[in-house]
């Protein structure tokens, strides 16, 4: 699975925003537009790379193109959490949690959240 441009990413997460759900390209025009400025002709490229791709499949319903994602979210979440941890943070969960605390970006919620993840992981 290759990494997304965040334009096409933008399209994407429309698609699951739906639920996985077909979706017309018109329909998926009106929320991404609400995101940023996107003329259909940008978006229709930006629909056929991301078939090329095999990150979704068009089919025509009879005037219509209907748009499904074929990569879930969870799965291109994992990739992406992957390349991140690997990229900067030598694989290690422990010094990606740590620089979040040292620049203060975790919240007392987040850090009971993860308590609550390390317990529960502990548990099993």
């Amino acid at each position: 699975m290759t990494r997304l441009p965040e334009s096409e990413l933008e399209v994407m997460l429309v698609l699951w925003e739906n639920d996985g759900e077909e979706m017309s390209v018109n329909a998926v025009w009106e929320k991404v537009e609400v995101r940023k400025k996107l003329t259909m002709g940008a978006l229709h490229s930006y629909l056929n790379r991301l078939e090329e791709k095999g990150f979704l499949s068009c089919r025509k319903a009879g005037k219509y193109k209907m748009i499904r994602p074929l990569v879930s979210k969870a799965d291109y979440m994992e990739q992406e959490g992957e390349t991140l941890l690997g990229r900067f943070f030598d694989g290690s969960v422990g010094k990606f949690v740590n620089c979040l605390y040292d620049r203060n970006r975790l919240s007392p919620e987040d850090i009971r959240q993860l308590k609550q993840f390390v317990d529960t992981f502990e548990e099993k």
